[in-house]
């Protein structure tokens, strides 16, 4: 199964255990100053992200790997709560929710989640915007599988450009391409 699809099945399973979110939706990343001010007025929200897989093993086709997912937690004041206690709520139901879930995946989740950690992202700044967040993570080994449709290494190849940390050091650079491909 790739990727998108066991995010989409996370987005599900949170969306049926708290329905009183305004919003419950898979998202590319980690939050920066602008994304967050965008993403405010959709609070009370559950943002899911695959932000990292490793130590992949197994064989084409029956691949499998633990997968680090994160669930950012996004409130704002609400009649009757604060946001920083409606944020911790939320966490700590998502960590309950996420103890044992295999997220009716048929077998997609080969573990059961492990390193469930809840942490608060408080900074002055979002308070001043009105905005608590939360990020619970959890890593799971999952089986995945190739996307159909396009050759990657093939599209590697042909790539051309740099990619650079916020500090400006090159992490990735390519300035040639495969001979014969056209970039």
């Amino acid at each position: 199964m790739k990727l998108t699809e066991i995010r989409a099945a996370i987005v599900s399973s949170i969306s049926d255990k708290l329905p009183s979110l305004k919003t419950c939706a898979a998202h590319g990343g980690r939050f920066d100053k602008e994304e967050l001010q965008r993403i405010g007025t959709k609070a009370p929200a559950v943002f899911v992200s695959c932000l990292s897989f490793g130590g992949a093993e197994g064989e084409t086709g029956e691949t499998t790997a633990p997968v680090k997912w994160f669930l950012f937690i996004v409130t704002k004041d609400a009649p009757r709560q604060d946001k920083d206690e409606l944020a911790m709520d939320m966490a700590e139901a998502l960590v309950a929710h996420i103890v044992g879930n295999d997220w009716d995946l048929g077998g997609v989740a080969i573990e059961e989640p492990t390193q469930i950690v809840g942490q608060n992202l408080f900074s002055t700044e979002l308070d001043k915007k009105g905005v608590a967040m939360w990020a619970v993570s959890f890593t799971q080994k999952m089986q995945l599988q190739a996307a159909e449709g396009f050759d990657t290494l093939d599209d590697l190849l042909r790539a051309q450009g740099e990619a650079t940390n916020p500090g400006g050091d090159t992490l990735i650079e390519t300035t040639e391409t495969l001979e014969g491909a056209s970039a």
